[in-house]
C-alpha cells in the first residue's frame, strides 16, 4: 500500500475492500469473534477503527471522505497526522494485518469481514483463547 512518510493527508477517501471469500467465511468486525480473537492480535484502537468504518460504510456503501485529524480525535489518539502519529501507526497496523489497505495516497479500503485467524496470528493469543480456537501456543 501507499506509505505516508510525510504524514497522513488531511482527508482520505474511505471505501470497502471488496473480497467475496471474506464476505462468505469471515466475521464482521463488530462480531463477538472479532472482539474475542482479533482484538488481542491487532489491539483495541485498530479494532475500534474497523468497527467505526464498518458502521459508516453500512450507511455510505459508496464510500466517503474522512478528515484524518477528526478521525484521530474521535478515536482518542489525538489529532496529529504525522507519519509516526497514533492514527498513522494504527492504519499501518491494519494494513500489515491485511484488514485495510491503501489503494493510493488518498484512498484507503477497509475489510467489512475479517478472515478467521491464521495459525500464526492465533499464536499471539493468550493460552485460554488459543484453546477456544483449538490451536496451541
Amino acid at each position: 500500500g501507499a506509505r505516508h512518510r510525510g504524514g497522513l493527508p488531511p482527508t482520505v477517501r474511505v471505501t470497502t475492500w471488496v473480497d467475496g471469500l471474506a464476505a462468505r467465511v469471515g466475521h464482521d468486525p463488530r462480531s463477538e469473534y472479532a472482539e474475542r480473537f482479533w482484538l488481542p492480535v491487532i489491539g483495541p484502537t485498530s479494532l475500534f477503527l474497523l468497527r467505526r468504518m464498518a458502521a459508516r460504510l453500512d450507511a455510505r456503501p459508496e464510500g466517503f471522505d474522512q478528515d484524518t485529524a477528526e478521525l484521530a480525535a474521535e478515536l482518542g489518539v489525538g489529532p496529529s497526522r504525522a507519519a509516526n502519529s497514533p492514527l498513522a501507526r494504527t492504519l499501518g497496523r491494519l494494513d500489515g494485518f491485511r484488514c485495510a489497505r491503501w489503494v493510493d495516497d488518498g484512498r484507503i479500503a477497509f475489510r467489512r469481514h475479517l478472515y478467521p485467524l491464521t495459525a500464526s496470528q492465533a499464536r499471539r493469543l493468550p493460552a485460554s483463547l488459543a484453546a477456544e480456537l483449538g490451536t496451541e501456543r
